[in-house]
């Protein structure tokens, strides 16, 4: 078995990305930002750190055979998402400010543009 993180992944997400494919939006290009809302009292100013280690877990991000077929047999997801699922490779961009830069609060840390269903 390959180590996986997929399991991790809040079931929500996944019926999302089922849903979407119902509707036929699963493949419109997307963005989201990741920002943080608020600071600790008395901060000003937050330091990035963690982005490296990030794009790494998205890269080697991957559901294997037991974990596709662990999520149809308990039915989270359909044959059509469990298929999806068996090939995904995340394709998309991201952009962000690298470890060590600072940033203030609302401002997007990092950017994640794809498909819907890949974001």
């Amino acid at each position: 078995m390959l180590e996986t993180t997929a399991l991790l992944t809040d079931h929500y997400e996944l019926t999302m990305v089922q849903a979407a494919m119902g509707s036929g939006t699963a493949f419109r290009r997307s963005v989201f930002e990741l920002f943080p809302r608020r600071l600790p009292e008395g901060r000003r100013y937050g330091v990035v750190a963690g982005t490296g280690r990030a794009l790494d877990a998205i890269e080697r991000f991957r559901f294997d055979d037991e974990t596709v077929s662990f999520l149809r047999d308990t039915n989270v997801v359909n044959d059509e998402v469990a298929q999806w699922l068996a090939t995904y490779r995340f394709t998309g961009d991201i952009w962000g400010y690298p470890d060590g830069e600072i940033y203030f609060p609302g401002s997007p840390i990092m950017v994640v543009e794809g498909s819907f269903a890949e974001a």
